[in-house]
């Protein structure tokens, strides 16, 4: 992934490199904020090359549905549940 696409895809996903930084530390990264606001910024930059893990999560978070890629508010933090297909 480029450092374009890292930037086009936060936009898909509605978030600035602040926010996305954000967004990991509370989701359970152990960094501290401004030390993984730096790595955001390095990847949007393209001073650092996007891990492929995180290039991968990011395009799963963009074609799955959902908030901003985790739930918030009730039931934060509980695994979703497939939904059934329609007709059944």
């Amino acid at each position: 992934m480029t450092n374009e696409e890292f930037r086009g895809r936060l936009e898909v996903l509605g978030f600035n490199q602040s926010e996305f930084a954000q967004r990991m530390v509370e989701l359970g990264d152990p960094r501290p904020f401004k030390a993984v606001l730096r790595r955001v910024n390095g990847y949007a930059t393209g001073e650092r090359k996007v891990p492929g893990e995180l290039a991968v999560v990011l395009t799963l978070l963009a074609v799955l549905p959902g908030e901003r890629g985790a739930p918030t508010g009730r039931g934060a933090g509980r695994p979703r549940t497939a939904r059934p297909a329609e007709g059944r």
